[in-house]
C-alpha cells in the first residue's frame, strides 16, 4: 500500500522559508521585465508628442493599464509560485522530518526500525543509507 502523507506543512518553518525564498527571488528577477516596458513606453511618450499630442495621451493611458495588468499577474503568479514552493518543499522536509524521527528512536535503542520514504520524495539514497545503518547497529548489538 502506497504511504501518503495527510499533512502539507511538515516542517512548517522550513517551508515557509524555502517558499518566501522563492517568490522572493522571483519576485526580483521579475521586476526587470515592468521596468523594461516602463521604459519602452516612457520613450514612445517622449517620441510622440512632436507627432500628436493626442497619441502621447493615448500611449500614456496604456501605459498606465498595462502596469496595473502586469502588477495583477505579478500577485498571481507569485501566489501560483508560493503554493508550488510548499508543495515541493514537503518532498524534501517529509524524508528529513522521518529521518530525524528515526535517528531518535535509533538512539534508545530501537535497532529493529526500518525507514520507506514515499515514492516521489527526495533523497531516497537517505532510506537506504538509514536502513544500512540500522540493520549494521542491530548486528552489533547481538555479538
Amino acid at each position: 500500500m502506497q504511504y501518503k502523507r495527510s499533512n502539507v506543512l511538515i516542517d512548517k518553518k522550513f517551508q515557509l522559508k524555502f517558499a518566501f525564498f522563492v517568490c522572493t527571488w522571483i519576485f526580483i528577477l521579475s521586476m526587470i521585465y515592468p521596468l523594461i516596458i516602463y521604459n519602452l513606453f516612457e520613450y514612445f511618450i517622449r517620441f510622440v508628442p512632436n507627432q500628436s499630442p493626442e497619441m502621447a495621451i493615448r500611449v500614456r493611458d496604456v501605459q498606465g493599464q498595462v502596469v496595473v495588468l502586469l502588477a495583477i499577474l505579478q500577485l498571481v503568479f507569485l501566489g501560483i509560485t508560493f503554493i508550488i514552493s510548499i508543495f515541493l518543499s514537503h518532498r524534501i522536509a517529509g524524508p528529513l522530518y522521518k529521518l530525524r524521527k528515526s535517528l531518535e528512536e535509533i538512539s534508545k535503542g530501537n535497532y529493529d526500525l526500518r525507514i520507506t520514504f514515499r515514492k516521489n520524495d527526495h533523497f531516497p539514497e537517505l532510506q537506504d543509507t538509514f536502513n544500512e545503518m540500522a540493520e549494521h547497529l542491530a548486528i552489533r548489538k547481538w555479538k
